[in-house]
């Protein structure tokens, strides 16, 4: 069985990955663990020099070119980690169309993360992560407009899929409510 968790940034996939993986006494791994690759790292690279002065939309195109870079590799890693117990993947790179393109792999089980409140995302990018704190007041509204912008991406794509998404609030219950939807 796979499990695959997506969502933009700052929605709670890790967390709430993490808690469901250990109940369903299940490997948690996070989709860039996977992609260790310098020509991956280069697609999106938040820590260069003025990434963050560009416009949200181009961002946007980029995350959406950086999970295309993980479907191509993703066939194959499967292959050699299948288990009969199952995986839980998550991470930002998992798309919508991921099942259609994969094939016929056994037991397949996909649900989204999204959050459109800009204000829900700032706050969460702010509690938990420094290097958030330290950009310019511009260059954190472009990364809170992106990962809305990503999000609203991700909640129209799902619906043209037949997938499934999720609301990433009231944080408490977001582990249950992936539970219940896988």
């Amino acid at each position: 069985m796979l499990l695959l968790i997506g969502g933009g940034s700052s929605v709670g996939k890790t967390t709430a990955s993490k808690v469901l993986a250990a109940g369903l006494s299940l490997p948690h791994v996070q989709l860039d663990e996977l992609l260790n690759s310098p020509d991956f790292d280069k697609l999106f690279d938040a820590h260069s020099p003025g990434f963050w002065d560009q416009q949200p939309a181009a961002l946007v195109e980029l995350l959406i070119a950086k999970g295309d870079a993980a479907l191509a590799g993703l066939p194959r890693w499967l292959g050699q980690h299948s288990d009969a117990r199952g995986i839980l993947l998550e991470g930002e790179g998992i798309q919508p169309s991921f099942l259609s393109d994969l094939g016929d792999l056994p037991a397949i089980r996909m649900v989204f993360i999204v959050e459109l409140d800009a204000t829900v995302l700032r706050a969460t990018l702010t509690s938990r992560s420094k290097s958030f704190r330290t950009l310019s007041s511009m260059q954190q509204d472009t990364i809170v407009e992106t990962n809305r912008l990503y999000n609203e991406w991700i909640a129209k794509e799902a619906a043209t899929h037949n997938q499934l998404c999720i609301a990433s609030q009231p944080w408490a219950s977001l582990p249950a409510r992936l539970l219940r939807s896988l």
